[in-house]
């Protein structure tokens, strides 16, 4: 089973969020919602072809809609020699929304056929989990 970590940063309003450009924008973010003391897991996406900036546009039709609204990013963090793929984070965004059932994701959510995996997440995850493994969840 591989294991592929990412090391989450925020949580960014989502003006702040439209910000970031770093020139190595592939990863996931984690849509928020603050409740009182407490933060809710909205909506789970990746970017790999362009930055986080650009994919929060992606999602104004709603998000702009959404009171106390917050985005974390996560960065992949490979071992030494590893590659990453669009695959591989394809694959984590995938798992996590199978897994964690995010309100506004409508793909995913009743299958996963990704590889063997476990997501481990690091650094400001909010309400994600420590980790998701994807043998958890068979059947």
């Amino acid at each position: 089973m591989e294991t592929l970590k990412f090391r989450w940063y925020g949580p960014y309003t989502v003006e702040e969020a439209r910000t970031i450009k770093d020139a190595a924008d592939y990863g996931l973010y984690a849509i928020t919602r603050q409740w009182g003391e407490r933060e809710f897991l909205r909506y789970i996406g990746m970017t790999y072809w362009q930055n986080f900036a650009r994919r929060m546009r992606h999602h104004d039709y709603w998000l702009n809609e959404t009171l106390g609204a917050r985005v974390r990013v996560g960065y992949i963090e490979l071992e030494e020699g590893k590659k990453v793929s669009e695959q591989k984070v394809s694959d984590a965004e995938s798992l996590l929304i199978w897994c964690l059932e995010p309100p506004e994701n409508t793909q995913n959510k009743w299958t996963y056929s990704g590889r063997e995996l476990k997501v481990v997440h690091l650094g400001d995850r909010g309400p994600l989990p420590r980790s998701v493994d994807s043998s958890y969840w068979d059947d």
